[in-house]
C-alpha cells in the first residue's frame, strides 16, 4: 500500500516552521518601525538653531538648556550654543563662535557640553560618562567633551581656535546654577 501526502506530524512541524519565520519577521518589522521612529524624532530635536546665550551681566553667559551660567572673558562673548539632547542625557550643547573669521569645518569647533542626570561615575570611561566632569550638583552633572576633530586645515585658524578652546575650558571652571 503506497502512502500520498503528508503525515500530521509533518503538516505540524511545517506549521511551526512558518510560524517561527513569521514571529522573527515581524519582531524585525517592529524593531525597524522604532528605530525609525526614534531617528525621526532625533532629527526634530537636533535640527534646532544655534541660539545666543543670555548675559546677565558683562562677564555672565547663561545656558539655559543646561540650567547654568559660566563667567567669560572678553574673547568668549560671542560664543554660540545649539541644544541637541537625546534619550540618555538630559541636554546635549555644541559650542561655537559666531565670530566669522573663525568658521571652521567642524559643528562644535570648542566642544560640546552634556547635563546629564544623576551622580558622574567614578569609574569613568567612554561607555559610562558624557566626557570629563565640570560640575557636579545634587541630581545632575555638567561634563565636557572636546572637539573629536581639528576645525580646520590652516595652521592660523585652528591655533585661533586653540586659544578659544583654552580660554572656554579655564571659563567652564566657574560653571554654577543659574540664579
Amino acid at each position: 500500500m503506497s502512502q500520498k501526502g503528508f503525515t500530521v506530524v509533518e503538516a505540524l512541524l511545517i506549521i511551526v516552521i512558518i510560524g517561527i519565520i513569521g514571529f522573527v519577521g515581524w519582531r524585525i518589522y517592529d524593531a525597524t518601525t522604532q528605530t525609525n521612529k526614534d531617528l525621526d524624532q532625533a532629527v526634530q530635536t537636533s535640527d534646532q538653531t544655534p541660539e545666543q546665550p543670555s548675559q546677565i551681566s558683562e562677564d555672565k553667559l547663561v545656558i539655559e538648556a543646561l540650567g547654568v551660567q559660566i563667567t567669560v572673558s572678553e574673547s568668549l562673548k560671542n560664543l554660540t550654543f545649539t541644544n541637541q539632547a537625546t534619550p540618555d542625557q538630559l541636554a546635549e550643547v555644541s559650542v561655537a563662535v559666531s565670530d566669522k573669521d573663525l568658521q571652521c569645518d567642524v559643528d562644535s569647533p570648542l566642544g560640546k557640553l552634556y547635563k546629564v542626570g544623576g551622580q558622574y561615575p567614578e569609574d569613568a570611561n567612554i561607555d559610562n560618562s558624557r566626557g570629563v566632569l565640570i560640575k557636579q550638583f545634587d541630581n545632575f552633572y555638567i561634563g565636557y567633551m572636546t572637539p573629536q576633530a581639528a576645525c580646520s586645515a590652516d595652521a592660523a585658524m585652528e591655533e585661533s581656535t586653540g586659544k578659544l578652546r583654552d580660554a572656554f575650558r579655564e571659563a567652564l571652571k566657574t560653571t554654577e546654577l543659574i540664579i
